[in-house]
């Protein structure tokens, strides 16, 4: 209908089960896609006002969630997809569950979940960053965040569209036994802090302009480990203590292969996911990953013509 002109379909991904109750327990599983996600066609998202990588509030008759957009040529136009696993205990605005219709089949009660009605809106977050920590946080009401099991606690991607100013307060409360090193910069719009607890890493929390802050990916390996105070600022900097390059977001689960070293074989010459293979083992032993290196194939190809 001109109120609702998409088609709404909702589903499982690759690492994913249901609610997450048991596979977000992994931390491998759960780095392939770590937020609640909308795929869109590309011409839907020049249709609709929304930028590949930015935000979107989906809307149905019966809900509404903001999702991270991902253009892609993988769901056809007018149509739209987001996956089903996120709850309120592991996104703030990412439950898709809401969205779905109420019917169902009456042999089955399996519900209609692949074609309910909906619209899409872009959603501005001009600040974004992460968070880590060795236990639960309890979040501002004025972030989007999703999280994630990591190695020693939890991952939480955030996003706001409120000044670092009003956050800045919310930020520093989050861990309130620590000793904290902190990066506050007004005038960049950033703030940084790292906690410290017996000399550990306890959490730690970035904020800054949209698409210029560091990965979590990078510190998630710190967390818990054991920091000399002439070396805890340095944590500020978001780059990894050992100088080791950060691998992107992970990509194959078996060989735990990060995007970025795939697209580092693709530019070195490896033209077809046997290449990629033979570079570094994605894709050579499962397969459940060959789809996203087909995708990122095709991808680069399209960014050098």
């Amino acid at each position: 209908s001109p109120r609702y002109p998409l088609r709404l379909n909702t589903g499982r991904i690759r690492d994913q089960w249901h609610t997450m109750t048991r596979t977000g327990l992994s931390p491998r599983l759960g780095a392939h896609r770590p937020e609640p996600f909308l795929e869109i066609h590309p011409d839907d998202v020049a249709r609709f006002g929304l930028s590949d990588g930015g935000f979107a509030r989906v809307e149905t008759a019966h809900g509404s969630a903001v999702l991270r957009v991902v253009a892609t040529d993988v769901v056809r136009p007018g149509e739209i997809f987001a996956p089903i696993h996120w709850t309120a205990e592991t996104s703030s605005h990412g439950r898709v569950g809401p969205l779905v219709q109420g019917a169902t089949d009456p042999y089955s009660g399996q519900p209609e979940a692949k074609a309910t009605p909906a619209t899409v809106a872009p959603v501005t977050m001009r600040r974004a960053g992460f968070a880590l920590s060795c236990g639960p946080l309890s979040l501002p009401r004025d972030l989007w965040w999703s999280r994630i099991a990591v190695a020693g606690g939890f991952a939480w991607s955030l996003a706001a569209d409120a000044p670092i100013e009003t956050l800045a307060p919310a930020m520093r409360a989050l861990f309130p036994d620590c000793e904290c090193a902190e990066l506050h910069d007004p005038a960049r719009d950033v703030i940084r802090i790292a906690a410290f607890a017996d000399g550990r890493l306890a959490g730690a929390v970035f904020l800054g302009p949209a698409g210029r802050t560091p990965r979590w990916e990078t510190l998630a390996p710190s967390l818990g480990e054991t920091f000399a105070p002439s070396t805890r600022l340095a944590m500020l900097s978001g780059r990894a203590p050992d100088g080791a390059a950060a691998c992107g977001p992970l990509v194959c689960s078996c060989f735990s292969v990060g995007r970025d070293a795939i697209l580092a074989a693709v530019a070195d010459g490896a033209t077809d996911t046997a290449a990629i293979g033979a570079a570094v083992k994605a894709g050579t032993n499962c397969g459940s990953c060959l789809p996203e290196l087909k995708r990122l194939l095709a991808e680069a190809s399209r960014a050098a013509a």
